[in-house]
């Protein structure tokens, strides 16, 4: 049947790709603004380096509620 750690391996491989849906999902927004690179520049990082990208656009490319 299938080997051991295949489950895991499939549950990550979903995970990661709800995570880039998310970031992708968020950065289509209208009313978000962005730091240091254009929405398409985030967009192309999220879904090279996940889940590297979505992370570093959360942490330091999106503009946060309180400076807006």
């Amino acid at each position: 049947m299938y080997p051991p750690g295949f489950a895991l391996v499939i549950l990550t491989l979903v995970v990661a790709m709800a995570f880039v849906a998310y970031c992708l999902r968020y950065l289509a927004r209208p009313d978000i603004d962005v730091r240091y690179f254009p929405k398409s520049v985030w967009a192309v990082v999220c879904v090279i380096s996940v889940p590297l990208g979505g992370i570093l656009y959360f942490m330091f490319g999106r503009v946060p509620l309180s400076d807006r």
